[in-house]
C-alpha cells in the first residue's frame, strides 16, 4: 500500500476491517438510565463528519446501525424519540517510516598507530495509509446531552467490491456497537 491517495469523498469509507485490526473506543455516562431508552432516531452528522459520504455507504450505515438497535428492543421513531443517535465519518493520512541498515567496520592499532574503516548502508520505507473513522454518538433527546459514545478506526481499502463492501461495514459497524449499553435480546 505505497504512497496511496484517495481522491474522492469517502472512497469506499469504511472498509473498516481491511487491512489490520479495527480500533474501538468507548464511554458513556454511568448515571445515565439506559433501561429507559425505548426509541431512537438516527441522523448523519454533517458537522462531526469532516468528509462527505456517497449516498450508497450513508445507506449502508443507516441500515447496519438501524438493525443493530432494533435487535435491542429500540424502535425507531421520528416524533420524541427518547435518544437521538448521530454518525459520522472522518479520514485521515498515516504515515509510517521504516528504516534499516547495517554498519561493518574493522581497524588495526599500536602504541602510536591508529587505524581503521568502517561502511555502512541505510534504507528507509516510506507507506501512506488513509485511516477511516467512524463515531456514532447517542444523546438524550430531551436534555440534548452526550450519554454514550463509540467510534472504530482502521485503515482503509480502495479496491473493495460493493458486496464486500456490505459485509465489512456491517462487521465493523457490529464491533463498535459490542460496546453499546444496551443488550441485545435473546431470540428464543
Amino acid at each position: 500500500m505505497k504512497t496511496k491517495f484517495l481522491i474522492t469523498g469517502v472512497i469506499t469509507l469504511f472498509l473498516l476491517v481491511s487491512c489490520s485490526t479495527m480500533k474501538v473506543s468507548s464511554d458513556y455516562d454511568t448515571s445515565y438510565d439506559f433501561g429507559n431508552i425505548k426509541s431512537y432516531m438516527v441522523v448523519y452528522d454533517n458537522d462531526t463528519s469532516k468528509q462527505n459520504i456517497n449516498s450508497l455507504n450513508k445507506k449502508r450505515i443507516d441500515k447496519h446501525l438501524r438493525n443493530q438497535l432494533n435487535q435491542r428492543g429500540l424502535v425507531e421513531k421520528s416524533d420524541s424519540p427518547d435518544v437521538i443517535i448521530k454518525y459520522g465519518v472522518d479520514l485521515e493520512k498515516e504515515i509510517n517510516i521504516n528504516t534499516s541498515g547495517s554498519v561493518t567496520g574493522s581497524g588495526y592499532g599500536r602504541i602510536g598507530y591508529r587505524g581503521g574503516y568502517a561502511t555502512g548502508s541505510k534504507t528507509a520505507t516510506i507507506n501512506e495509509n488513509t485511516v477511516g473513522k467512524l463515531t456514532i454518538e447517542m444523546f438524550n433527546s430531551e436534555s440534548k446531552e452526550l450519554v454514550w459514545y463509540s467510534s472504530g478506526s482502521n485503515t482503509l481499502s480502495e479496491d473493495v467490491k460493493a458486496k464486500e463492501a456490505e459485509k465489512k461495514l456491517g462487521k465493523a459497524i457490529d464491533k463498535i456497537m459490542d460496546e453499546f449499553p444496551i443488550q441485545k435480546i435473546s431470540k428464543s
